[in-house]
């Protein structure tokens, strides 16, 4: 199309790669590559490229020699490949982990609508990553065992785990891929779930629009159901609201009087050891499914309306 050749064009002066040569790249892409996954308004390719510059051919992510010239290629163990925003994280047979970037900025956080979203308070926000969806059964299986979840589904949320059982979970993430994923704060996740709204939902006051967003009392049938079904916010994140609570990395406090305002784990002034939950669940009315709103809950406790979602620091 003329499109395609306006962009050959571009890249061809920019680069001095030639016409043909793109042509090739494209084509390989397209018969070789079938692990392409939609994040955002990005695609993303995993791949690694040769190293050779006389060669810089493309390479399926489990090469360990390039398939073009032979040279061996810098790392065999890539487990992840960012292209635009957001990334995803290989975790092994097949099963993947989608990671969205959260810009950083200001935000007010918390809400009149509840004592304990109050007082409302401006906070600032590093960029980070955080998990389009919340960690599913086959991630969870894939990485740790077992599998407590009293609703069973591949993509389903895992469920049933507890706070402790979450952080250790990061652990052996660590292990596995020498990354260090966590729990997000508080404040990342309410800033993430808002994503650039002050209202009370992501997409506004009216509750009525809630079920094309959340899986809650009026529609869940009792039961969790596979992540992504729903509507996902501005930012690309999927069942933000209800679905299953997720866990926050904080300490809890029953107000923000004197929390941080940098958008870190508040663990300090507070001899209270449970855990703040955040987003509503698949039992739950639609008050409970806002985002400002907050409860906390005991780190050992494991719930069937109980899960979390990835965090990772830039």
């Amino acid at each position: 199309s003329l499109g395609w050749s306006k962009a050959f064009s571009h890249l061809d002066s920019a680069n001095g790669l030639s016409t043909h040569r793109l042509h090739k790249i494209l084509l390989f892409i397209y018969d070789q590559f079938y692990n392409i996954a939609y994040l955002s308004t990005h695609y993303l390719i995993v791949m690694i490229f040769c190293v050779n510059l006389n060669c810089n051919f493309f390479n399926p992510p489990n090469a360990n020699f390039c398939m073009q010239c032979g040279t061996k290629l810098l790392s065999q163990d890539i487990t992840s490949q960012i292209l635009g925003n957001n990334f995803i994280e290989n975790l092994g047979d097949g099963v993947i982990l989608e990671m969205i970037n959260i810009p950083g900025g200001n935000f007010l956080m918390g809400s009149i609508e509840n004592e304990y979203e109050q007082p409302v308070r401006q906070v600032n926000i590093k960029p980070f990553f955080l998990g389009k969806y919340v960690v599913t059964q086959e991630q969870y299986k894939e990485v740790t065992r077992p599998n407590r979840s009293h609703f069973k589904g591949a993509k389903h949320p895992v469920e049933r785990i507890s706070w402790n059982d979450a952080v250790e979970f990061c652990q052996k993430l660590f292990q596995k891929i020498g990354k260090n994923y966590r729990l997000p704060s508080e404040a990342e996740w309410e800033y993430a779930c808002r994503a650039g709204t002050q209202t009370r939902h992501y997409f506004g006051y009216d509750d009525s629009i809630l079920k094309e967003h959340a899986w809650y009392c009026e529609n869940s049938g009792n039961t969790t159901h596979p992540v992504g079904r729903k509507n996902p916010n501005n930012l690309g994140l999927y069942d933000m609201y209800g679905n299953v609570w997720e866990w926050c990395s904080d300490q809890w406090h029953e107000k923000y009087n004197n929390a941080p305002t940098d958008g870190s784990s508040w663990e300090t002034d507070t001899m209270d050891n449970r855990r703040p939950l955040r987003g509503g669940a698949w039992g739950e009315p639609i008050f409970e499914c806002r985002s400002a709103n907050r409860v906390g809950s005991d780190p050992d406790s494991r719930d069937s309306f109980v899960s979390f979602r990835l965090a990772l620091s830039l």
